[in-house]
């Protein structure tokens, strides 16, 4: 039972840490932003939405071939270790990078 209250209290941490990063993005904090994600994309690697928050990052700090290289290699990872392609939000997230 701890350990699922332990579970949760985790996830909502993430999904808080998550929307405090929205927001920093939409404040224009990208380069301060990036080590932070760096970080956090480490610890939860299969976290969708901080691999998209990195990648934006990038981009906006002038970095647009790391944020493509990093898409390149969150696929890769998606696909080797769980045998599925990045959600819609990444895929639209890469495709606005490159154009």
């Amino acid at each position: 039972m701890a350990r699922d209250a332990a579970a949760r209290l985790d996830e909502s941490r993430l999904a808080a840490l998550e929307e405090r990063i929205e927001a920093d993005l939409a404040l224009g904090r990208h380069d301060r932003l990036v080590p932070e994600l760096e970080e956090l994309v480490a610890r939860n690697p299969l976290r969708e939405r901080l691999h998209g928050q990195l990648m934006l990052a990038l981009y906006r700090s002038g970095r647009q071939a790391e944020a493509l290289d990093h898409y390149r290699r969150t696929r890769e990872l998606l696909v080797g270790k769980l045998g599925i392609e990045p959600g819609p939000e990444l895929k639209e997230l890469e495709a606005a990078i490159l154009q």
